[in-house]
């Protein structure tokens, strides 16, 4: 990369001695420069992708085709389309910058999904948010089933009662590898809620909890983890001090004063975004 890096400087040097006759050869150099400079961008994505860890979990995988999903309302219909990568776009940006900003990441690549209210549509946003960060070439994604109550996105892939996070939690002796299976969509693999759920349910605000998800966050740097937790609603549901936050808010039906409650109370020392959802253009 720096001899590509030198070349570019050395026509762009010799380029300020050409007088304004040499046209030809302005014109060479430049396509000479776009082609170097492509060629560098080209051996860097290519970089990046040989140190991405590509994660195959023991083996175990999961089947489920989309249409179930989407029949179980947890998928977006056109979640293969355009449209809805720009609906993501910047709620991805906001993401992926706060993985590169710089300051103490705090298991930055931990997004926990909550909720005010009940029936938010927290679930629904975590679900498509992960397909479009799986996305992504140079990250991997986890979708983690933490909502101990419902359990919605284990219910949905048809792995409600395998073992999954309920055990991880109870047990840190054990492997978290052996409960994660590789999905359909490429690129994301999924975290069942578990067995034990009502255990579960005891031990996700646990410090044991924090050690797990920051075992998890500590592996790989480019493997994220959308969290659907059990929302704020139920009790603290959201492991406390690591990782950013997305609180899901419906449209036109969350009260002002559940949010800014729900926010303060989540927001003590991470990032915190608000995610409208349902919004009627």
């Amino acid at each position: 990369m720096g001899k590509i890096q030198d070349a570019i400087g050395k026509v762009q040097t010799d380029r300020q001695g050409e007088t304004p006759s040499a046209g030809r050869r302005q014109k060479a150099l430049e396509i000479d420069r776009d082609a170097m400079a492509a060629k560098a961008a080209a051996m860097e994505a290519a970089a990046i992708a040989a140190d991405t860890v590509h994660w195959n979990y023991q083996g175990n995988a999961i089947h489920v085709e989309p249409q179930s999903l989407i029949d179980s309302g947890l998928l977006d219909p056109d979640y293969l389309r355009k449209h809805l990568a720009s609906e993501y776009r910047q709620l991805k940006k906001s993401i992926i910058d706060s993985l590169n900003d710089g300051e103490p990441k705090q298991c930055r690549n931990l997004i926990f999904v909550s909720s005010a209210q009940p029936n938010e549509g927290k679930s629904f946003i975590g679900m498509n948010l992960a397909v479009s960060l799986a996305s992504e070439a140079e990250y991997s994604v986890v979708l983690v089933d933490a909502d101990f109550d419902n359990a919605r996105i284990s219910k949905s892939f048809g792995v409600n009662g395998q073992g999954g996070l309920a055990e991880l939690l109870a047990d840190r002796a054990l492997d978290s590898q052996q409960f994660i299976s590789t999905t359909d969509f490429p690129g994301l693999a999924l975290l069942p809620v578990g067995i034990d759920r009502q255990q579960g349910g005891k031990l996700i605000a646990s410090d044991d909890a924090k050690v797990a998800f920051s075992e998890l966050s500590s592996a790989d740097p480019r493997r994220l983890f959308v969290i659907d937790t059990a929302g704020a609603f139920s009790g603290g549901a959201v492991v406390g001090g690591i990782g950013q936050i997305l609180l899901v808010v419906k449209a036109g039906s969350t009260p002002r004063q559940a949010v800014v409650e729900t926010a303060e109370k989540l927001a003590a020392d991470r990032p915190v975004s608000i995610v409208l959802n349902q919004v009627v253009n």
